[in-house]
């Protein structure tokens, strides 16, 4: 539910049912393109890897600004987009086992490494 209201302040309205046309149906878009992306970033906070894998989407600079927590947070739209179209593992975080999750971790490791590899 405070997913919807996220997406829906997003407009500056407060219900869907206050939506113009257009509006509706860029949402309609969008909701079929990200957010789908998002249920592949969809994570269980109590695991370590998951939470590792957050912490390197905002060290790579994937974050977006949360209102509800005055801070920002790991984009799991960007994310759930990386595993599904270049990850190597193109599974749901939740449905990656050990292995997989070390993997996804070490593909997008190796990414920030050479985001921030200093320039010789």
């Amino acid at each position: 539910m405070k997913h919807k209201r996220a997406i829906v302040s997003g407009y500056g309205v407060k219900s869907t049912k206050e939506l113009s046309e257009d509006a509706l149906d860029e949402l309609i878009a969008w909701l079929n393109g990200n957010g789908k992306d998002y249920r592949f970033a969809l994570f269980d906070n109590t695991n370590q890897q998951h939470r590792y894998l957050l912490s390197l989407c905002q060290q790579f600079g994937w974050v977006v600004f949360d209102e509800h927590r005055g801070r920002t947070i790991a984009d799991l739209n960007r994310l759930g987009s990386w595993i599904r179209s270049r990850g190597h593992v193109k599974k749901p975080l939740r449905k990656q086992n050990v292995e997989e999750l070390s993997t996804t971790i070490y593909q997008f490791e190796q990414m920030v490494k050479k985001h921030f590899k200093p320039n010789n």
